[in-house]
Protein backbone atom coordinates (compact mmCIF):
# COMPACT_ATOMS: atom_id res chain seq x y z
CA UNK A 1 0.00 0.00 0.00
CA UNK A 2 2.63 2.66 1.09
CA UNK A 3 4.76 1.66 -1.65
CA UNK A 4 2.22 2.40 -4.14
CA UNK A 5 1.32 5.43 -2.71
CA UNK A 6 5.02 6.43 -3.01
CA UNK A 7 5.12 5.08 -6.55
CA UNK A 8 2.33 6.75 -7.77
CA UNK A 9 3.31 10.06 -5.72
CA UNK A 10 6.80 9.82 -8.00
CA UNK A 11 5.34 9.23 -11.57
CA UNK A 12 4.78 12.42 -13.26
CA UNK A 13 8.51 13.73 -11.84
CA UNK A 14 10.63 11.27 -14.07
CA UNK A 15 11.30 11.93 -17.76
CA UNK A 16 10.67 9.50 -20.82
CA UNK A 17 14.34 8.02 -20.02
CA UNK A 18 13.72 6.72 -16.73
CA UNK A 19 10.26 4.45 -18.38
CA UNK A 20 12.63 3.19 -21.01
CA UNK A 21 15.29 2.43 -18.67
CA UNK A 22 13.04 0.58 -16.38
CA UNK A 23 11.71 -1.52 -19.25
CA UNK A 24 15.24 -2.28 -19.88
CA UNK A 25 16.19 -3.29 -16.25
CA UNK A 26 12.77 -5.13 -16.70
CA UNK A 27 13.84 -7.27 -20.03
CA UNK A 28 17.54 -7.70 -18.21
CA UNK A 29 16.28 -8.93 -15.47
CA UNK A 30 14.44 -11.49 -16.86
CA UNK A 31 17.20 -12.89 -19.24
CA UNK A 32 19.17 -12.85 -16.51
CA UNK A 33 17.04 -15.17 -14.57
CA UNK A 34 16.47 -17.42 -17.47
CA UNK A 35 19.66 -17.89 -18.55
CA UNK A 36 20.91 -18.72 -14.62
CA UNK A 37 18.01 -21.41 -14.38
CA UNK A 38 18.94 -22.79 -18.21
CA UNK A 39 22.82 -23.04 -16.62
CA UNK A 40 21.66 -24.60 -13.03
CA UNK A 41 18.85 -26.67 -15.00
CA UNK A 42 20.96 -30.34 -14.60
CA UNK A 43 21.96 -29.82 -11.01
CA UNK A 44 18.59 -28.81 -9.76
CA UNK A 45 17.29 -31.93 -11.60
CA UNK A 46 20.05 -34.04 -9.88
CA UNK A 47 18.72 -32.59 -6.77
CA UNK A 48 15.17 -33.38 -6.52
CA UNK A 49 13.38 -36.24 -6.66
CA UNK A 50 11.34 -34.52 -9.65
CA UNK A 51 12.32 -33.45 -12.75
CA UNK A 52 12.66 -29.61 -13.84
CA UNK A 53 11.12 -29.25 -17.03
CA UNK A 54 11.70 -26.51 -19.34
CA UNK A 55 7.77 -25.48 -18.31
CA UNK A 56 8.97 -25.08 -14.81
CA UNK A 57 11.97 -23.14 -15.59
CA UNK A 58 9.68 -20.93 -17.39
CA UNK A 59 7.34 -20.41 -14.33
CA UNK A 60 10.17 -20.18 -12.41
CA UNK A 61 11.54 -17.50 -14.25
CA UNK A 62 8.48 -14.86 -14.69
CA UNK A 63 8.01 -15.79 -10.79
CA UNK A 64 11.59 -14.27 -9.50
CA UNK A 65 11.82 -11.63 -7.02
CA UNK A 66 9.10 -9.36 -6.84
CA UNK A 67 6.93 -7.73 -4.71
CA UNK A 68 7.48 -6.62 -1.04
CA UNK A 69 10.89 -7.52 -0.03
CA UNK A 70 12.31 -5.30 -3.28
CA UNK A 71 10.02 -2.38 -2.28
CA UNK A 72 10.76 -2.47 1.17
CA UNK A 73 14.62 -2.01 0.03
CA UNK A 74 14.02 0.30 -2.32
CA UNK A 75 11.57 2.53 0.10
CA UNK A 76 14.83 1.95 2.66
CA UNK A 77 17.37 3.63 -0.18
CA UNK A 78 14.35 6.51 -0.97
CA UNK A 79 14.44 7.68 2.87
CA UNK A 80 17.98 7.00 4.06
CA UNK A 81 19.68 7.58 0.75
CA UNK A 82 22.92 5.42 2.31
CA UNK A 83 23.19 8.15 4.86
CA UNK A 84 22.96 11.03 2.39
CA UNK A 85 26.11 9.67 0.45
CA UNK A 86 23.09 9.70 -2.64
CA UNK A 87 21.33 12.74 -4.12
CA UNK A 88 17.59 12.84 -3.60
CA UNK A 89 16.95 12.50 -7.40
CA UNK A 90 19.10 9.12 -7.46
CA UNK A 91 16.95 8.17 -4.34
CA UNK A 92 13.81 8.63 -6.33
CA UNK A 93 15.03 7.08 -9.20
CA UNK A 94 16.15 3.83 -7.64
CA UNK A 95 13.04 3.96 -5.79
CA UNK A 96 11.34 4.79 -9.36
CA UNK A 97 13.47 2.03 -11.01
CA UNK A 98 12.40 -0.88 -8.40
CA UNK A 99 8.54 -0.31 -8.21
CA UNK A 100 8.54 -0.24 -12.06
CA UNK A 101 10.47 -3.72 -12.05
CA UNK A 102 8.88 -4.94 -9.27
Amino acid sequence: FIAGMLTGKSLPHHAFTDFLWAVVCWAMLVILRLATLLLLMPLLNRAGRERVSARDVLVMTWGGLRGMVGLALAILVLEDRAGGALSEEDGHRCFFLVSMVA
